[in-house]
């Protein structure tokens, strides 16, 4: 190292300044360089992030839009039995993409167990008795002030196919609004990361 030293002192001035000008923009280059790598795994991990969430959004999207359509139509069409597996499996992919630790999701959660409770109610329970204890097993809000006596099944059915799409209908605004709000999220996010 002494040696490299005494070679440096031992240089004209002018090959001095363009020893240190070489010394000086490998330095830069390597801080630079440092820095890209730096930046890039950044930009790496932040457009990873962003396909997640946009993925994420559309899967809530297309399974919304799809646990919507099938409980209006079976609704309509009387098929609700024949249909519950598939939209049991749709809530579940539904409430796979919330957290439970959000206040405004839960709601959205509460409001989707309520609806499946219900359609529950519409195609298993058979008599007025069956249909009285699932209420109070489950504390159906809706129907604790009713007197089951003054219905028949067929009555208390169509009642039950009103609320079914009159909740539906909430829950897909609920729904809209939270898949807006993630993606002003999402924009939002994607602005501030712009100008770090």
């Amino acid at each position: 190292m002494q040696s490299m030293i005494d070679n440096f002192l031992a240089l004209e001035p002018k090959d001095k300044f363009t020893s240190l000008g070489v010394i000086f923009t490998a330095i830069i280059g390597l801080v630079t360089l440092f820095f890209s790598v730096l930046n890039n795994q950044r930009n790496v991990y932040a457009s990873t992030i962003l396909k997640e969430r946009l993925d994420s959004l559309n899967n809530l999207k297309k399974n919304s839009a799809s646990f919507i359509a099938l409980i209006l139509a079976s609704t309509k069409g009387n098929s609700l039995e024949h249909s519950y597996k598939e939209i049991k499996y749709l809530s579940n992919l539904i409430e796979y993409q919330f957290n439970v630790s959000k206040g405004e999701e839960v709601i959205v959660l509460n409001k989707i167990k309520y609806l499946l409770r219900l359609i529950r109610l519409r195609i298993e329970e058979r008599d007025i008795v069956q249909i009285g204890d699932f209420i109070q097993k489950y504390d159906m809000e809706f129907f604790r002030g009713l007197n089951l006596a003054h219905y028949n099944v067929q009555t208390l059915r169509k009642l039950m196919d009103k609320i079914i799409y009159e909740s539906t209908e909430e829950i897909e605004v609920l729904l809209k609004n939270h898949i807006k709000s993630e993606w002003e999220k999402i924009k939002y996010k994607q602005r501030s990361l712009r100008f770090k």
